[in-house]
């Protein structure tokens, strides 16, 4: 199956979660927005870091 939170990205974690839980579950516009926003502030920002390593602090450096 898939990997590990230990081995995982947040930004492979996010892309899972859109294809596997959020695609199926909005309209297509709202995907659309989801998928925006991951792809141009999440991942950007938070996705090179593991799972395991993702921290409230990095979350809160995010939103300010």
């Amino acid at each position: 199956m898939g990997l590990s939170a230990k081995q995982s990205t947040v930004g492979g974690h996010l892309h899972q979660w859109l294809a596997e839980v959020v695609k199926g579950s909005v309209s297509p516009n709202t995907f659309a927005c989801y998928e925006n926003y991951v792809k141009n502030h999440l991942k950007p920002e938070l996705g090179v870091i593991r799972l395991n390593d993702l921290t409230p602090q990095h979350v809160q450096k995010l939103m300010n």
